[in-house]
Formats: structure tokens, sequence, C-alpha cells
């Protein structure tokens, strides 16, 4: 009993050297030094929408139930995602003296995207939801014109309406609650802005000066998440053309239902030199 309480406290002793707790060292999927392959999202969410299960009208829920917790199960076993999101490089600043890039997390967790479309407010499918207090990440967007057609208003007015369809994919967690600091930041720095100067939870990375300039330019950042039911959620969002916007758009909302574990930094190698846990 003594030993084992022994090489508890060692175990503990080295995991605070290393300046990571217990729980952290278990949230995160991916480690500072491996090399790893993130997977697009669009790839992910097909690949998801396959194992979704869904309830058959002639399917008693208690089969429906178990062939729910297979999946889970399944996903489990299988591990985290390791999804790529989009990188904003102005959101990314060196400071050349310390030889470290500062980084906003807003380099990877600032996309608008329209979640709610899908999901809803309230506590739809059992995910509680908040207006604005969510941990959520829109991962890419995309969107193509599908062709023109000539619209009339009430006066007669004519105007050539461009037909747009776009795409959101991103992951939903669930609501945080007020003011939350959501990760696992190293700093508070000022960035410009086009307000002035503003102050952004941040991280810091040590990059030397002679690999700043490139990795910079080709970094890549995603996030490990962890699915669970209902795995994948979707919804459209659609606006309508004006004689002032003659565009009407049709956006397809794509949402992957998931833990959202820890961003990850990696350079273009893919071979990582950050983790950033979520706090809970």
């Amino acid at each position: 009993m003594r030993k084992s309480a022994l090489l508890l406290s060692f175990v503990l002793f080295c995991l605070m050297l290393a300046n990571v707790t217990l729980a952290e060292a278990k949230k995160c999927s991916v480690n500072v030094g491996d090399v790893v392959e993130f997977e697009g999202a669009p790839d992910a969410f097909e690949t998801l929408s396959k194992v979704a299960p869904v309830k058959d009208e002639f399917e008693t829920t208690q089969v429906f139930e178990k062939r729910r917790a297979q999946a889970t199960k399944a996903l489990k076993e299988d591990g985290p995602l390791l999804l790529e999101a989009t990188y904003d490089p102005e959101k990314v600043v060196y400071d050349a003296d310390r030889q470290r890039f500062i980084m906003s997390v807003y380099a990877w967790d600032n996309m608008g995207w329209s979640w709610e479309k899908a999901i809803g407010y309230g506590n739809a499918f059992g995910i509680e939801t908040d207006p604005l207090n969510n941990r959520q990440i829109g991962l890419i967007k995309t969107q193509e014109n599908t062709g023109t057609y000539e619209a009339e208003n009430g006066y007669g007015v004519k105007v050539v309406v461009n037909r747009i369809e776009a795409k959101q994919y991103g992951v939903f967690d669930k609501k945080l609650e007020y003011r939350a600091e959501e990760w696992a930041i190293d700093l508070k720095h000022s960035f410009a802005t086009q307000w002035g100067k503003s102050e952004f939870s941040s991280i810091q990375i040590p990059v030397p000066i002679e690999e700043a300039r490139d990795f910079k330019d080709n970094l890549r950042i995603g996030v490990a998440v962890r699915p669970r039911y209902p795995f994948v959620l979707t919804g459209n969002n659609r606006y309508s053309p004006s004689i002032d916007i003659p565009r009407e758009t049709l956006i397809k909302v794509h949402v992957i239902v998931a833990d959202i574990l820890c961003a990850v930094v990696a350079n273009k190698k893919g071979r990582v030199l950050k983790i950033v846990n979520t706090n809970d």
C-alpha cells in the first residue's frame, strides 16, 4: 500500500514538472512531437452520417437504444477525430526578441456559422444551447454561384439575381457558463484591430527565428473531438434577394456533435508543436 502511494506521488511529481495535470494528460489524444494527419470536416461528416443511427418506424425503442449504444461504443473505440480548422494568420504575431509566436485563440476559433439552424435553441436533441455562450467551432465554409435569373419587384424594377449555394461545417459541443474562459491559455495579448488594440486570450509557441516565417505561412490547426449521439445534424439558412442585394443564398449547415477535447497546432509536415486543452 505504501509503495503504491509512493509511486502515485512520483507520477504526480513528474506531471507537475512537465507543467501538465492529470486531467490535461488524459484530455487530448495527441502529444507534442507527434506527426499527425488532419481530416477534412466534409469527409468526417460523411463518414459519421453513415453510422449515425436513425430510429425506424417499425423499430422498438429498446432495439434502437441498443443500436445507438453499439454505434457510440464503436466510435469511442476508434478514438477521437482530428479535424482541420481554418487558420487566420492575422491572429498570429511573432516576437523575434523572444523567438516565439503569440497566437490568439481566434486564430482557429472565430468563424461565424449558422449552427442554430441545425440544432435550434433550448434543449433540442438533448443538447443544451445558448444564444451566445457555447463551445462550438466553425471549421470550413465554401460557396459557389449556381446560376442567375431575372426578377421583378412590385414596381416593375428588374434585376438579375445571382443564386448562391454555400456549405458550412463545424463542431458543436455544449453550452458554456457566461464569460467562461474556453481554452487553457498561456497569456492575454494585445492585438491590433480596426477599432484599435484589444486584448485577447492567447497561447505562445517557441519557434526559432530562422524557421518562423515558413512556420507562420504554412502552419496547420485542428481540433481533436469525440463524436457523440446524434453524431451529425443538418439544417438550412436562406437569404432572399432584394433590389439592393440581388442575391439568393442557400446555406447548408453541417454540424458534427462532439466533445471538443483540444486544439492542435502543427507545422507543414504535421509535427505537433502545441496542444491547447479546453477548460471544463
